[in-house]
C-alpha cells in the first residue's frame, strides 16, 4: 500500500487524539481514511452476547449493523503490517489514506508523537535499537515547547504541536503525494 502513514509513540503520548482530529479534518475534505491500530489486547464485544459466545467457541466472527462492522479473527501469529495488507487488501482498496497507530517497530513513513522532549528521546532510543536508525520519520508532534524547529531534533524533521492539525494533515498529504 503506497498511501500509509504511521503515528508512533508510547502509550498516552497523544497519538489517538492527533489521529482522531486528522481523520475528522481529512474526512470533512472528502478523503476516505482507514486506520489500523495495534494494541496489546482489546475487546469489541461484551461477555455473554451472541457474537462473544460464538467467537469464544472458536469461530471467526463478523459483527454487522446498518452503520458499522467489526471482524474478529483468531490469530496464530502477531501480524506485521505487510501481513495485514496481504490478508485484507480488499478492505483498504477504496481508501485514499491508511493511518497506522502503534507500529513503532515497523513503518516506512512515520510521525513521532510525544508529550515532551524526554519521552521523544526515549522513543528514538527504542526505534534506533530496534531498527538501527530513525529513517522514515517524517515529522514530530510534541506537546511541550522543548523543540520548536526541525534543527532542534535528532531527525531534523518538521515539528508540529498537537493543535496544528490542519498543518499536520496537509503535511501528511504532501508527504504521500496526495
Amino acid at each position: 500500500m503506497k498511501n500509509v502513514i504511521s503515528f508512533i509513540g508510547f502509550s498516552k503520548s497523544g497519538k489517538t487524539a492527533v489521529i482522531s482530529e486528522i481523520v475528522e479534518f481529512l474526512s470533512n475534505k472528502g478523503y476516505k481514511i482507514g486506520v489500523i491500530k495495534h494494541t496489546k489486547d482489546f475487546e469489541i464485544d461484551k461477555k455473554g452476547k451472541d457474537s462473544w459466545r460464538i467467537y469464544s467457541a472458536g469461530a471467526d466472527v463478523m459483527v454487522l449493523s446498518p452503520v458499522k462492522m467489526a471482524l474478529q479473527v483468531h490469530l496464530n501469529e502477531n501480524l506485521s503490517l505487510d501481513r495485514i495488507f496481504e490478508k485484507i487488501p480488499e478492505f483498504f482498496k477504496e481508501h485514499d489514506l491508511i493511518i497506522t497507530e502503534g507500529f513503532k517497530r515497523e513503518f516506512e513513513k512515520a510521525i513521532a508523537v510525544a508529550k515532551d522532549r524526554r519521552e521523544l528521546d526515549e522513543l528514538f532510543e527504542v526505534i534506533k535499537k530496534e531498527r538501527g536508525s530513525l529513517d522514515g520519520i517524517l515529522a514530530i508532534v510534541i506537546g511541550d515547547n522543548d523543540i520548536q524547529h526541525k534543527s532542534e531534533n535528532p531527525c531534523e524533521v518538521m515539528v508540529f504541536k498537537p493543535s496544528q492539525i490542519k498543518d499536520l494533515a496537509e503535511f501528511v498529504l504532501r508527504s504521500l503525494g496526495l
